[in-house]
């Protein structure tokens, strides 16, 4: 039996507000880890932020488990999750809540090649590897108690993903969520300095994507422009508009 432990707990220092609970594509960014999540008992190890997701977890079949000292890394929420498992598990995907890019094949190879060679396994994207990992019972004694690299000791089998356009890319700061938004539809982020920016920019009949804040902010550069307002523009250029990602007042929205 395999289940799937996804982490969640993280303080997302560097992001500055909690990471995963930013919208990705108008959903909660933790949620695609939770949708590609394959059958199985499931896991999800909480902080404090996290869990007001409690609901959205337990939706997707996930139990949650709360790691009261996030601040130990990513090695003390595996392990919390490890020692929750049925005696059944013979192995553990792990995925990571602040990596919504991982397509759903990645996760069907992982499980492929592990059930082909009963060892761990890891995602290879060019010259990085990164989760999705698979790690059987056999080597959950090697997973630190604390650090942010819980599989250190472990030597996985990397599985080539590079024909893949995506996969490897987590999100540390607001920035990267933005741009990732924009790689995902496939088309240019656009951070106007002013309305008429924007403005010319519409009249360019391509698809973009586009960095706007709902409101005005003290010492904010960025232009302001609240979501209906910004429809409201769109259909009268002919264009659709839809906010792909949204961390407090900004939002990136994609027009087409």
């Amino acid at each position: 039996m395999i289940a799937t432990v996804v982490l969640a707990a993280g303080r997302s220092e560097r992001f500055g507000s909690p990471k995963l609970l930013a919208e990705w594509w108008g959903r909660p960014l933790v949620e695609r880890a939770l949708e590609i999540a394959p059958p199985g008992p499931r896991v999800a190890v909480v902080g404090t932020h996290t869990a007001k997701l409690l609901p959205l977890f337990q939706a997707h079949g996930f139990q949650c488990v709360r790691n009261p000292k996030p601040a130990q890394g990513q090695s003390s929420s595996l392990r919390l999750a490890l020692d929750v498992m049925p005696a059944q598990v013979d192995a553990v995907l792990v995925l990571l809540g602040d990596a919504p890019a991982v397509p759903p094949v990645v996760v069907d190879r992982i499980l492929t090649e592990y059930r082909r060679l009963n060892c761990a396994v890891t995602a290879e994207f060019g010259d990085r590897t990164a989760p999705p990992i698979m790690i059987p019972r056999a080597d959950w004694d090697k997973i630190a108690a604390t650090g942010d690299n819980p599989g250190a000791a472990l030597e996985p089998v990397a599985i080539d993903m590079s024909d893949l356009l995506e996969g490897d890319e987590d999100v540390d700061t607001p920035e990267d969520l933005f741009a990732l938004s924009a790689r995902r539809a496939g088309v240019e982020l656009l951070e106007p300095a002013d309305q008429s920016a924007l403005d010319a920019r519409l009249d360019d009949p391509e698809p973009f994507a586009v960095r706007l804040r709902r409101r005005n902010t003290a010492g904010s550069e960025r232009l302001a422009v609240t979501p209906l307002a910004l429809e409201k523009l769109a259909i009268e250029h002919f264009r659709g508009t839809e906010v792909i990602a949204r961390v407090g007042d900004e939002y990136v929205a994609l027009l087409g």
